[in-house]
């Protein structure tokens, strides 16, 4: 892999292609950037497409505090046919037929779906039981049972309809799944059904009408490169030139000016980077970034602990 910028940090707005999964977008992004530490605001499912926020360098150590939620799903759910895969890509388990319910008998069990739910991942997803991918256990024939979840589901819309098809806009939290959704529902009404056509378009403060394809990132990358603070949640404050030294070698002050007033966790930015995050009063470090002499890959070389591996986060959530 080739060598990488000593400062490199921030966010990519990506619009992943259906047919890949987010793992091997991550990949890519690694080649592309020539940097290690990339990973991603929460997995799409391959065969969806849409919005995948993606954290280079030291971005990667703060997802804790990143905005990559609410996600918003448009798609269509198709009645009469259940698939194992909870989309048109797996093998049909299930079928149901005429009279397929009306909006209104649809739109009747929307609360039973909508809050926070206990949800059964799909059967084929990344998801580990005993160590091993349930799709992995299903591509050889035996029966998987994923434990249930609590997930949020915001809102739940039906946009338009024709016969079986019913185009279909949800905003949920993370972790949950859209097929397991459209399964469910399905369930409610009396007939199988799947999903079909998945787009994201938006996590957090990741919006579609802003994501780069990924076919156009290799010559775009560097001019769409969003500051590492840009999807922060918590409060920012400028560190002052004469605490530098102090944060980069994690000296604790006895006073810190610029955290006047401040309660909880703020992130302390020094020359559009982040130099840490502390939280307090009492102050004391959370995570430290700036390093005085040394080069950002060497700060990054923590990049990646602590987080779940790429391929092992939610599906599409």
């Amino acid at each position: 892999m080739a060598p990488h910028s000593p400062r490199l940090s921030g966010w990519l707005n990506v619009d992943k292609p259906p047919g890949m999964t987010s793992f091997d977008v991550v990949r890519r992004v690694q080649q592309l950037v020539g940097h290690r530490h990339v990973g991603h605001g929460g997995t799409l499912d391959p065969e969806a497409r849409g919005v995948l926020p993606i954290a280079v360098g030291s971005a990667t150590r703060l997802l804790e505090w990143c905005d990559t939620a609410p996600k918003r799903y448009r798609g269509q759910m198709l009645i009469g046919t259940l698939t194992d895969s909870g989309d048109g890509s797996g093998r049909v388990s299930g079928r149901s037929g005429p009279p397929f319910p009306s909006r209104q008998a649809l739109l009747a069990v929307v609360p039973f779906l909508t809050g926070s739910v206990a949800q059964i991942p799909p059967q084929v997803s990344a998801l580990k039981q005993g160590g091993v991918r349930l799709y992995a256990k299903v591509r050889r024939g035996r029966s998987v049972w994923p434990a249930p979840r609590q997930v949020d589901v915001h809102r739940i819309d039906l946009t338009d309809a024709s016969g079986d098809h019913w185009d279909i806009d949800i905003v949920a939290g993370p972790g949950m799944y859209v097929r397991a959704l459209v399964r469910d529902w399905g369930g409610l009404v009396g007939h199988a059904a799947h999903l079909e056509n998945l787009e994201r378009v938006q996590a957090g403060v990741f919006r579609l009408a802003d994501a780069v394809p990924l076919a156009d990132l290799a010559k775009r990358w560097p001019h769409v490169l969003l500051p590492a603070q840009s999807a922060l949640t918590i409060p920012q404050r400028p560190l002052l030139p004469e605490h530098r030294r102090a944060v980069a070698s994690g000296q604790l002050l006895s006073e810190w000016p610029e955290l006047s007033g401040a309660v909880g966790e703020v992130a302390l930015i020094d020359n559009d980077q982040v130099a840490c995050v502390m939280v307090g009063p009492p102050w004391r470090f959370r995570k430290v970034f700036l390093r005085l002499g040394k080069s950002a890959s060497e700060e990054a070389m923590k990049g990646m602990k602590g987080m779940k591996r790429m391929d092992e986060m939610d599906g599409a959530d």
